[in-house]
């Protein structure tokens, strides 16, 4: 029986193997990184998601929505115009703006501001974040527009239905607009009745393409009239809207700072690291983090020293390995007690023979639960560090590893039955 015996210390060695190996992973999986980007990378993608259009969106929402609406002054350039290309005609153009709640206005006001640092290094966005620099916006100057292009003049009276500005496509200027009405005659046809609210489809063409569209200039009909004019402007300051009005109005602000008893710092979690972060790009920094963060040191496994990022594919490997030992063992020790009909060789002590309740979990754990569970957990948190050859091979392992380790668990319960109903036979007794 001295084989057999042997057998059962080489499936206890690798018992104890296996639960080194599970105190190695557990080790691995809770060591937190030898630096703490974590807040940082709160930080640095928070002020990576800051979007232009929702600031342009802040700004504009500040603005007086009466400097973007035509001031008596423009109506009577207006009139003017209208008079002009009636007396062509020998005609008296007659035309009002009807009731002004049922015109629709539409604006899109230029502003100016300090725009995002882009692809610079940290250094410019903490200054961006800073700046007490005002953005300013341009007010239409009514007083100067002028109609420049016209579509259809009307020969009879029409109503005003609409009314945009936006910045011109020619921008001669910095603060520039252009500005359409949209005029309709006062009693819908049958065209006008088919298409209502047409000028909101009018007003997504800009200049060139309203003027260069054939097609769409022929759907208005005899009915729908547009015409366009020029303004300049005067820029002005726009008051509260500095990034710092912004951000506290979004909740953000609050995110990226922290009072302490020097006051405000800005970006605390990043300034904690600037020397190591301030020369790199939002993206570059942002990189360098997740890759420190997500670094394994090199571990030393059964003495020998593995790559932390390879241990994603020895640890699972490892433990498959350790399991088929221990499954052929308890196999070929199942089989020599069936064929000796001799069960002494279950007396030798091994904790995963006991009977007892703590007993039994314990070799659940250690030989099924641990190393499915730590092998799985380490791919999940490391599987960005590694190649996608190595994340499939390393789960094809752990698949391995669940069916064996459950092969093994049903092995030893097969074991410890048959030691147990070898301590209840009652003994024979020679004549």
């Amino acid at each position: 029986m001295g084989g057999a015996s042997e057998t059962l210390k080489a499936a206890r060695a690798s018992h104890r193997l296996s639960l080194l190996a599970s105190f190695t992973a557990l080790a691995v999986l809770f060591t937190p990184p030898k630096v703490d980007y974590g807040d940082a990378l709160v930080e640095a993608h928070t002020i990576r998601g800051l979007a232009t259009a929702d600031y342009e969106a802040f700004l504009r929402g500040r603005l007086p929505e009466t400097e973007f609406r035509p001031t008596p002054t423009a109506f009577e350039s207006l009139t003017d115009f209208l008079r002009q290309k009636a007396q062509h005609r020998n005609e008296t153009p007659s035309w009002t703006i009807g009731d002004v709640d049922k015109v629709e206005y539409n604006s899109s006001p230029i502003v100016s501001y300090e725009t995002v640092p882009d692809g610079a290094s940290l250094e410019p966005w903490m200054k961006w974040l800073q700046s007490t620099k005002e953005p300013t916006y341009f007010s239409p100057d009514w007083r100067a527009a002028a109609f420049s292009m016209s579509r259809a003049p009307p020969s009879s009276a029409v109503l005003v239905r609409a009314f945009s500005v936006r910045q011109s496509v020619y921008r001669r200027t910095p603060g520039e607009y252009s500005f359409r009405v949209y005029l309709e005659l006062p009693t819908p046809s049958e065209e006008v009745s088919l298409w209502p609210n047409w000028w909101r489809a009018a007003d997504a063409l800009n200049t060139r393409e309203f003027f260069t569209s054939k097609d769409f200039r022929l759907r208005l009909g005899e009915s729908r009239i547009v015409l366009e004019g020029d303004c300049n402007s005067k820029e002005k300051a726009v008051q509260g809207g500095s990034v710092r009005a912004w951000l506290e109005t979004r909740g953000l602000w609050s995110r990226l700072t922290r009072n302490d008893s020097l006051g405000e710092v800005l970006l605390p979690a990043i300034t904690s690291h600037w020397p190591r972060l301030q020369r790199k790009s939002l993206d570059d920094a942002i990189r360098f983090m997740d890759e420190e963060m997500a670094r394994i040191d090199t571990i030393e496994l059964f003495g020998i020293h593995v790559p932390g990022q390879m241990f994603v594919v020895a640890a699972p490997l490892a433990f498959l390995l350790l399991s088929l030992h221990i499954l052929v063992h308890a196999r070929f020790i199942r089989g020599l007690s069936e064929a000796t009909m001799h069960d002494d060789i279950l007396e030798a002590p091994w904790v995963c023979l006991y009977g007892d309740r703590v007993s039994i979990l314990l070799t659940r754990l250690s030989i099924l639960i641990l190393p499915v569970a730590l092998s799985a957990a380490i791919l999940l948190k490391h599987a960005g560090r590694v190649g996608v050859d190595a994340i499939i091979f390393s789960a094809l392992m752990i698949l391995c590893l669940l069916f064996v380790a459950f092969a093994t668990s049903r092995s030893i319960d097969d074991l410890r039955a048959r030691r147990e109903s070898g301590a209840r036979r009652p003994e024979q007794t020679e004549p």
